[in-house]
């Protein structure tokens, strides 16, 4: 048996792929007349909204897809911080929680969680975490805060430079505004999911079944009303109305921070300011008015080495001021010459050329001279506030600015170090890690307990005290003023904390309660004229 031949066709034998295939015919596309516009072809594009327009270049969102699982641990965390937070004290383990899900577990989910500087980022804001439970001082969670939130947002947006760290302090609001658009798009996508809709409509008429099946036979029964009471809380109509207040605003923080993780913004290149000057500057361009400001500072040192040895009479022959007035003049100004000693040595980085080796070592030679000289500037006034704090005691405020002056002057160890490697570029990242170092060393310090113990021995060596501010110290104090005279203590405290839940503990307030120790502060005997007195 023979097969049949099989059909030709005009281009060779047939075969399945050869079969031809039909296409829809177009016509031809005419060419533009004079004066008319382009033709756009193809699927209409969306308009920008109005956030793309107004971020720009700067915080893109490409190709990010909805996340409905970001979006519900947002509204989680704002539930969370509704039921923990009111009612409470902020500074204890509830405060603690709701900050560590706001600004720690975004950095766990970043895309730059991989990177170096941001393990480093999550010990640092570990540490400064802890305090709120370590520490009952609200001020000091305050400044623990101001640092932790630019060196999240840091972490977050990879920043390097000057101005990425300071997008990074005012970020978080902005991430708000970045992220609306997102979340809109993310909770559309609810319905489509296949267990979505049907969870939120379910989970809605359980919760309708309870509450209205649950009131009939509360109010038809008393055993039962009895159970139901003692389950539920009681809630007032003011406490429904912060709570839900609480959640809201906790909820779009943390939405902010897990956008800002997961989309962060473009490194920030501001515009106008180029990388370096527009022309090549000569040598002595900028080392003449930098000689000029290493001859001042010079000229402060000599002065001050001049009193350190001349002693106390010949400060108050030449300034005809005593010793004490001299120390405590002055000390903003100091300040303020370290800071500018800072912007000195930043603008002239910037500014000199560095080309060859004699620009380097010249550069290097002259601003670690001036760094030098300005850490002198620093304990020269460490020590004029130590005397002042001497002569009139110890304060928080007066500590706080201890603190900053010591910051001030790791600064300028790390910039002496970064221009000697000739790494200036990461000065900004490892400043804005020393301020964290250096509050978490002022917490753990203690520092409302060690100005109260300081102010204990003043008091035991001069007899003098100012009960009325140790009276506006925290429960941190509480231990070291117990050790003054009963009468001197009673009026120079303030009530104990009172009891609280295991979600408010703090060990500040815990050791506190342990003081026993009645508070007199307003009766006749401790402030006669109700202004406060000096002993």
């Amino acid at each position: 048996m023979t097969l049949p031949p099989s059909p030709a066709g005009p281009s060779g034998p047939w075969s399945p792929s050869r079969t031809p295939v039909e296409r829809p015919l177009q016509a031809p596309i005419p060419p533009l007349r004079p004066g008319e516009p382009p033709r756009l072809y193809g699927p209409p594009v969306a308009p920008p909204s109005g956030t793309d327009f107004m971020f720009g270049g700067f915080w893109p969102e490409k190709d990010l897809a909805p996340r409905p699982a970001l979006l519900a641990a947002a509204a989680v965390i704002g539930v969370v911080a509704a039921v923990i937070l009111p009612y409470h004290y902020a500074v204890s383990l509830a405060g603690l929680i709701v900050v560590a899900a706001l600004l720690l577990v975004p950095l766990g989910i970043s895309r730059h969680r991989a990177r170096p500087y941001t393990g480093l980022v999550a010990a640092l804001g570990a540490a400064l975490v802890s305090l709120m439970v370590l520490r009952a001082a609200g001020w000091l969670t305050a400044l623990a805060l101001l640092v932790l939130v630019p060196l999240v947002f840091s972490a977050l947006s990879a920043g390097r430079t000057v101005l990425d760290l300071l997008t990074a302090a005012v970020m978080w609001p902005l991430s708000l505004l970045r992220a609306a658009p997102w979340a809109r798009r993310t909770a559309g996508t609810v319905r489509s999911l296949p267990v979505g809709w049907p969870v939120v409509r379910t989970a809605a008429l359980c919760v309708a079944a309870l509450l209205v099946f649950g009131a009939l036979f509360a109010t038809g029964d008393a055993v039962f009303g009895s159970w139901v009471q003692a389950l539920m809380p009681t809630f007032d109509g003011g406490s429904v109305v912060l709570r839900v207040l609480v959640a809201a605003a906790i909820g779009a923080l943390a939405l902010g921070t897990l956008y800002t993780a997961v989309n962060p913004p473009r490194p920030v290149h501001a515009p106008g300011i180029p990388a370096g000057p527009s022309r090549t500057v000569r040598r002595f361009e900028w080392l003449a008015p930098l000689g000029v400001v290493i001859a001042m500072f010079a000229g402060f040192v000599a002065a001050q080495a001049t009193t350190m040895w001349a002693g106390h009479d010949y400060v108050q022959r030449t300034a005809g001021v005593t010793y004490a007035e001299s120390v405590h003049k002055g000390f903003g100004q100091l300040t303020v010459a370290t800071l500018l000693a800072l912007l000195t040595v930043a603008f002239v980085w910037w500014a000199a050329p560095r080309e060859s080796r004699s620009d380097l070592a010249a550069l290097a030679g002259a601003l670690g001279a001036l760094c030098a000289l300005a850490l002198v500037v620093v304990v020269s006034a460490l020590y004029r506030m130590h005397v002042y704090q001497q002569a009139y005691g110890f304060t928080t405020l007066r500590l706080v600015v201890d603190a900053f002056e010591l910051w001030m002057g790791l600064l300028l160890l790390l910039t002496m170090v970064c221009v000697a490697v000739r790494r200036v570029g990461r000065l900004p990242r490892a400043a804005l890690a020393s301020a964290a170092l250096v509050v978490i060393g002022l917490g753990w310090m203690d520092p409302e307990a060690w100005i109260a113990e300081h102010n204990v021995q003043r008091y035991e060596d001069t007899g003098k005290v100012d009960t009325a501010y140790l009276a506006t110290l925290g429960p941190d104090a509480r231990a070291a003023i117990a050790r003054l005279p009963i009468d001197v203590a009673q009026c120079s405290v303030q009530k104990g904390p009172r009891n609280g839940s295991w979600i408010e503990w703090n060990l500040g307030r815990d050791r506190a309660r342990d003081v026993h120790l009645d508070s007199r502060l307003y009766h006749p005997e401790c402030n006669p004229n109700r202004e406060g007195q000096v002993r």
